[in-house]
């Protein structure tokens, strides 16, 4: 879980149910955000949590939430598209899957953690696994599931640039220190038709959705 957590501006993190273009479904969805201790609970409650986030609750605590080191080997062992830190910033105007054929985009190096900067017209469905940190900018949008993890490394998630956006759900664990900030038009939204169907990429069946931000 985030030590430092910041939501500034009109970035806003929503637990209601979308599709994955991201219109309400009218299903209550999940929290806005999970996490493992109270004291996180009020961290993020008191760095924009409680007028940047909507969901019922805005906040849960729940000690259960599976690391992604349970499962994630699996992505990366299968991945359809794999870039390192030497490929950041990734710019172009890049498009991974479809809707109907979801791919798994993951950005490792064996040993070590990465640093990776989305920020070009880049649009994506499936899952993306970061073994690092994780810049999102420009127009980049995910329909899916997003992983961002360091082991124990500490490890940071920004977004303040840009409309990035995100139809599906964030997964986040890193080491002490670690950082989440978002601030800018920002935009994170649940959605669990998109999170079904990245979950049946090659009959993956590696997690489940309890709450989709930890």
């Amino acid at each position: 879980t985030p030590v430092d957590f910041k939501l500034q501006g009109s970035a806003n993190i929503d637990g209601r149910d979308h599709d994955p273009d991201g219109n309400l479904t009218g299903d209550p969805g999940k929290p806005g955000v999970a996490v493992m201790t109270p004291v996180d609970s009020t961290t993020v409650m008191d760095n924009g949590g409680s007028g940047g986030i909507t969901g019922t609750p805005k906040v849960a605590v729940d000690t259960t939430t599976a690391g992604p080191l349970k499962f994630v080997q699996e992505y990366l062992n299968n991945y359809d598209y794999r870039y390192t830190a030497a490929d950041s910033p990734i710019s172009e105007n890049l498009t991974w899957g479809s809707a109907t054929d979801p791919k798994i985009v993951v950005c490792y190096t064996p040993d070590t953690t990465v640093s990776v900067k989305f920020n070009g017209n880049c649009e994506g469905w499936g899952i993306l696994v970061v073994h690092g940190d994780l810049t999102l900018a420009g127009t980049f949008k995910w329909h899916g599931l997003v992983i961002a993890y360091g082991d124990q490394s500490q490890i940071r998630v920004t977004a303040s640039v840009g409309t990035p956006q995100i139809y599906g759900g964030l997964i986040m664990s890193g080491g002490p220190g670690s950082s989440f900030q978002m601030q800018g038009n920002v935009s994170m939204n649940y959605s669990s038709q998109a999170l079904e169907q990245a979950r049946w990429i090659k009959k993956l069946l590696a997690y489940r959705i309890i709450e989709w931000y930890e």
